[in-house]
């Protein structure tokens, strides 16, 4: 959901949300339910602890989840078409399990990523992003087998990362726009303005 007003986004799941009071506690509900469709759920809510519940769901789940879908579109769909094939038909019918091992396969061999052409320009930005998220998975999967804790980031620290991974890598606009010569009438102007809040009182 996006909101004009401030500019900020924010995902939801009202088809699985709760109507309680405001400052209440619904006890059914400890963050630990693992819902989701399978192909865009993160890593950790795929495997055997996620799988038995006993991964407590964090914002980063839902960052990671919104990742897997730009993976998704950028290899599925063509012609507003989605075009199942390979790793990503078993991910459709596959188990928790299944779709673990083939998301783990893909972050293992990144170069075996293709998209197709509607999302050809998003390659890179995808590509980079997988690189991030597998270097945290490595990091988490070392900790782990070490016998360490692993310390856990806060939200600020996973949305700020990726938002410098897309802003080093983002292609260009594809489309140029040489603002000299556009002419923009004032009311058009105006209006522009006032829906984004760049204007002031004193304008």
């Amino acid at each position: 959901m996006y909101r004009e007003v401030t500019g900020k986004c924010i995902l939801n799941d009202f088809d699985l949300a709760t109507l309680m009071d405001p400052g209440t506690e619904v006890p059914d509900r400890k963050g630990y339910e693992r819902t989701g469709t399978r192909p865009f759920m993160a890593m950790d809510l795929l495997n055997e602890e996620g799988v038995m519940g006993l991964v407590y769901r964090r914002y980063r789940h839902d960052l990671e989840s919104f990742f897997w879908v730009l993976v998704w579109v950028g290899a599925c769909v063509q012609g507003g078409q989605e075009e199942l094939s390979g790793r990503y038909e078993k991910m459709v019918v596959g188990t928790h399990d299944d779709v673990y091992k083939e998301k783990t396969a893909l972050l293992r061999n990144l170069a075996s990523y293709t998209t197709t052409e509607d999302y050809a320009f998003l390659k890179s930005v995808i590509k980079e992003c997988a690189f991030w998220w597998s270097d945290f998975a490595n990091s988490q999967d070392k900790a782990q087998s070490r016998g360490k804790l692993f310390k856990e980031e806060s939200n600020a620290y996973f949305i700020n990362s990726l938002v410098v991974v897309i802003e080093e890598t983002s292609p260009p606009v594809p489309i140029e726009i040489n603002w000299l010569l556009v002419e923009v009438p004032g009311l058009l102007w105006k209006q522009y303005q006032e829906r984004h809040a760049l204007r002031s009182d004193s304008q």
